[in-house]
């Protein structure tokens, strides 16, 4: 089920959205120790451009939240809790932009680098979400609003979109899992896991630079 946490009134078509108040999500999602997560945003600066929406959630149960009517604050401590695990694709994005927001989750797990490890030295291997779902999943996810979301805004068909985004993490981590322990590369891929943390907090802060040299 599709949950969507907001302050503002919506009356929803889609019968697979239902409306969902911080404290039930919260609930819900402490009970886990993998949760999903991913978010939507109005451009690729984290500096200069907002969260629109944020997404947790397991594979029974999403949970998009709306960024403009909820403080992402009160996702601060679910999100930097040492007891989890937070499964990203393609996490230094997401990182940069919670790191804007003061938040810093503990422990990572990116699909799309265990891709990359899992595909080191093949060239032209892929590693899009849309593209290992359906390898480990046979699973079409429908990415063709990617580009209209922020002219779109948080439509029920930008709901679905992100909350397919995160309802499928957790299943394919586990598919990769099984291939990176059968090629022994854990501790490979959790160096990269670590490693990403400190390269988006890298790329988020920059560097100095003389613009005339």
């Amino acid at each position: 089920m599709i949950y969507y946490v907001t302050n503002q009134p919506v009356i929803f078509e889609n019968n697979n959205i239902k409306h969902c108040t911080v404290e039930d999500s919260l609930k819900y999602l402490n009970k886990f120790k993998y949760i999903g997560v991913d978010t939507e945003t109005e451009g690729l600066d984290p500096h200069t451009k907002r969260i629109l929406s944020l997404q947790l959630g397991t594979y029974n149960n999403q949970f998009v939240i709306d960024a403009s009517t909820v403080n992402l604050q009160k996702y601060k401590k679910l999100l930097e809790d040492p007891d989890k695990t937070f499964i990203f694709q393609n996490a230094k994005f997401d990182l940069k932009f919670l790191y804007h927001q003061r938040i810093v989750p503990s422990n990572i797990y990116d699909t799309m680098l265990a891709e990359m490890v899992l595909n080191t030295g093949i060239e032209g291997a892929r590693k899009s979400l849309k593209y290992i779902a359906y390898k480990y999943w046979g699973v079409e996810l429908d990415k063709e609003i990617r580009g209209k979301i922020i002219t779109e805004g948080l439509s029920e068909k930008v709901i679905i979109y992100g909350a397919d985004d995160v309802k499928y993490l957790k299943p394919i981590m586990y598919k990769q899992l099984k291939e990176i322990d059968k090629w022994d590369l854990r501790r490979a891929l959790d160096l990269d896991n670590l490693f990403v943390k400190v390269l988006a907090y890298i790329e988020y802060c920059g560097i100095y630079l003389d613009k005339d040299k």
